[in-house]
């Protein structure tokens, strides 16, 4: 994930006035992302080439227009996603996962409400071996 620090020196920005909004400019972008690509958080976390077109699409595409718009001096014009930027996203949606990338492990499925576990031990006598021991 790109940092504030990293969008401000691509936009050549030298004051830290707008820290706070960058770093929202920046969920922003990951948000619309995740929102726009299936498995998004899967594919992200699994292949670094993923990772590395994700950010350059958030740093080069997302950022510098919504950073420009912060005070609406693009307000009633007909913004539109210039060709690389939908080149990208587009990549970013097809995406498929490679037999080098390794998904997270499958959560555990959790029992059944109701159904218990009961463990065996090895180790123990049965009920009857001791009884017929208390017996003799």
């Amino acid at each position: 994930m790109i940092l504030a620090s990293d969008v401000k020196n691509y936009l050549r920005i030298d004051y830290a006035e707008d820290d706070t909004f960058i770093a929202n400019i920046i969920a922003a972008g990951y948000d619309y992302l995740a929102a726009a690509i299936d498995d998004f958080s899967t594919k992200y976390s699994g292949s670094a080439e993923f990772v590395r077109q994700a950010d350059i699409w958030v740093l080069a595409h997302w950022c510098p227009p919504m950073y420009d718009q912060r005070e609406g001096m693009f307000a009633g014009q007909n913004m539109q996603m210039d060709y690389p930027a939908r080149a990208l996203l587009t990549q970013l949606q097809l995406y498929k996962m490679g037999p080098d990338t390794v998904p997270p492990p499958a959560p555990e499925p959790e029992p059944e409400p109701g159904s218990e576990t009961t463990e065996v031990s090895s180790n123990s006598e049965s009920e009857e071996e001791q009884n017929e021991n208390t017996e003799n």
